[in-house]
């Protein structure tokens, strides 16, 4: 009797469990952040220090997953199938956005990014704080917290614009 009710409490807390190391070990996997967000390595100074902004630089959103599936695939592919196989009709692959040809420094002081929807505004501070995959070019991102001439330091921070939307009616949320 006691074993009956604790078995489905075991498997659930089993599966939990498994869920959890899945996360972390996809976390794990994840690829290392580039070399000018990471404040653990320091590039050395140049001419444009204490510049935020970019140089002929162009960004990718990250296919991470996508090229993981396609190798998938091609290991299926290479396995001989024991029933004829129906040809299918060739599936057109989307286009992955890119940023490309950036080359601009943000001015000194607060610099607020506005648009359009789909514009590309994420997109550009998401590459300045290496979410975006880099095909060339470079960032300027100082790492110096040197003071500069008003009392501030060099840093670079985003702040996402989030729906403040509670669960009401839409009459409520107003």
């Amino acid at each position: 009797m006691i074993v009956s009710r604790r078995l489905p409490r075991f498997y659930t807390r089993l599966l939990k469990n498994w869920v959890s190391l899945k996360r972390i070990e996809d976390y794990l996997n994840e690829e290392e952040v580039p070399t000018f967000v990471s404040s653990l390595t320091n590039v050395s100074a140049d001419s444009t220090e204490g510049k935020i902004g970019f140089i002929d630089a162009s960004f990718r959103w990250n296919a991470g997953n996508k090229e993981k599936e396609a190798s998938k695939d091609k290991k299926k592919a290479d396995v001989k199938p024991a029933l004829p196989v129906v040809e299918e009709e060739p599936v057109v692959e989307a286009r992955v956005f890119e940023l490309n040809n950036i080359s601009f420094v943000f001015p000194l002081g607060l610099t607020i990014v506005t648009g359009a929807t789909g514009s590309g505004k994420t997109a550009l501070l998401m590459s300045l704080l290496g979410e975006l995959n880099i095909i060339s070019g470079k960032v300027l991102l100082p790492k110096d917290l040197s003071h500069v001439e008003d009392g501030l330091t060099n840093s670079c921070s985003y702040s996402s614009q989030t729906a403040w939307l509670q669960n009401l009616t839409i009459k409520e949320n107003m």
